[in-house]
């Protein structure tokens, strides 16, 4: 959630060829679980990746509805089985999938109140950020040098299997510091309890760690948050 110009599609972008997202410019509920429910189901796709998410927004307003109550499920508790009129799946155990997206932060306060009302705020982590005189000045420099046409895409080495990543009381502890700082600060999370949001940080601490190659958190790795 930035301004625009911000470059989020482009670093989103980043993301389209690893093998276990899904890159999906505009998409539907009955899109999403038609084409990747049972990718998803065996771990083939873990994540969908919607460089804007407001095209798949500006649908008619019962799509829009449904297409954020089913990535309620799939965030969180998971969907198991699904019998429609248009499909059905059933799985063993609930199917989970991550969702990375971006939106301009102009157009976020129109939607946050009522995702907050759903659920679906406090099942996301929106994360934002500016830019100084100094980067933004280099960013125009390395546009006028053409640089950015030497971006490559991120490169990845996945796991194929879950990895168990070892996540110590005391850093869950300084984690919570942060939790409880992100909640006061976001005037659009001041009334929730802050339990997702805690387990929110420490997966991404899991997740920083196994970046690095290592299956134990350090309390170092909350300097990334900071």
């Amino acid at each position: 959630v930035a301004r625009v110009e911000s470059g989020k599609t482009e670093l989103l972008s980043k993301a389209r060829n690893l093998r276990t997202v899904a890159y999906l410019s505009d998409a539907t509920a009955l899109g999403i679980y038609q084409s990747f429910f049972q990718h998803m189901a065996s771990g083939q796709i873990r994540h969908l990746v919607i460089p804007d998410f407001l095209i798949p927004l500006s649908r008619n307003k019962d799509t829009v509805a449904s297409f954020i109550g089913n990535l309620n499920s799939l965030i969180e508790e998971g969907a198991m089985q699904i019998q429609t009129k248009f499909m059905q799946h059933k799985a063993e155990a609930p199917v989970r999938c991550g969702l990375l997206t971006a939106m301009a932060i102009d157009m976020f306060p129109e939607y946050a109140k009522k995702w907050r009302g759903m659920g679906f705020l406090s099942r996301i982590l929106p994360v934002s950020w500016t830019y100084n005189s100094i980067t933004a000045n280099r960013i125009m420099s390395g546009i006028i040098n053409q640089q950015h046409l030497e971006e490559s895409t991120f490169n990845l080495t996945i796991p194929d299997d879950l990895v168990e990543v070892e996540l110590s009381t005391p850093c869950s502890h300084k984690a919570h510091l942060l939790t409880m700082h992100v909640l006061k600060q976001n005037q659009y999370t001041t009334e929730l309890y802050g339990f997702r949001l805690q387990g929110q940080i420490q997966s991404f601490l899991q997740g920083h760690a196994l970046l690095k190659g290592e299956t134990v958190v350090s309390c170092t790795d909350l300097d990334c948050l900071a």
